[in-house]
């Protein structure tokens, strides 16, 4: 029993330290995108018949800020490019029914 409670009590605090950190690195400007996604976006935008969707109903929920700086991150050109779903586009409702729509402006989940 005393193994176990330690494990969650070390496990909680490596979680509170990664929120931490990662709040952090966002609200410095500091997120950076995994290797080759921007170059994979770029791609993308360039085929014919594509449509980029980000999906911002992620595990990350919208006051952490991490969809604003995802967008900073690929830059005004690629974020002005693709359409943001948020919950309610995952959960079926229409565009009519949703307060979101496609573009940045929108921001419909982050």
């Amino acid at each position: 029993e005393l193994l176990r409670r330690r494990r969650q009590d070390w496990v909680a605090k490596v979680v509170a330290l990664k929120s931490e950190k990662f709040e952090k690195m966002i609200s410095e400007g500091r997120l950076k995108m995994r290797k080759g996604a921007v170059g994979f976006l770029d791609e993308c935008f360039l085929a014919d018949g594509v449509r980029v969707i980000v999906i911002a109903a992620t595990a990350s929920a919208p006051e952490e800020g991490v969809m604003p700086a995802v967008l900073e991150a690929i830059g005004p050109l690629r974020a002005a490019a693709i359409s943001i779903a948020g919950t309610a586009e995952l959960a079926g409702e229409s565009e009519s029914e949703s307060s979101s729509s496609s573009g940045r402006g929108s921001n419909a989940g982050g």
